[in-house]
């Protein structure tokens, strides 16, 4: 009996997005990987505790304002993922402007939710890393700059 994916212990996203790595390094493309974590309310030291934006309603939010061919994964918690196909760090830029004022539209509609935060953090294949670890690690590094700086930011790794 073959095991699916997350049965055998590795996430879908992983395994899409190391192919799609594999894939821009043999055609030698860019890839983004862009990193959000929307909260609202204060900030505290423990992401658990900042009310946050339904995760469904957020990816199709996201979605929307994506290519068909970028992939979006919901992460732990509030940190939503997406992969930018073809993109420099220039596009990813100019998309994660596009995403966090279209979030913040969206949300600040929602006057129970409270006056949203959006924190994003970017990372490019293959200039910033060279595998999905790395850059993975990378975006989350600059996500957490942007939540220390405390407003809405998006960052791109340097």
């Amino acid at each position: 009996m073959t095991k699916t994916l997350e049965e055998a212990g590795k996430p879908k996203f992983k395994v899409v997005v190391e192919n799609e790595l594999k894939r821009c390094l043999r055609y030698q493309n860019f890839a983004s990987l862009l990193l959000l974590n929307v909260a609202t309310g204060p900030l505290s030291a423990d992401s658990n505790s900042n009310p946050a934006v339904p995760g469904d309603k957020l990816m199709a939010l996201i979605q929307s304002e994506l290519r068909e061919t970028d992939v979006i994964d919901l992460q732990e918690k509030n940190m939503i993922a997406v992969l930018l196909l073809y993109s420099d760090k220039r596009i990813a830029r100019m998309v994660g402007d596009r995403l966090k004022t279209c979030i913040t539209n969206y949300v600040g509609k929602k006057q129970e939710l409270g006056s949203p935060k959006v924190y994003l953090g970017g990372a490019v294949f293959p200039s910033h890393a060279t595998d999905y670890g790395t850059l993975y690690e990378r975006a989350q590094q600059i996500v957490e700059k942007a939540r220390s700086i405390g407003q809405d930011q998006v960052l791109i790794f340097e």
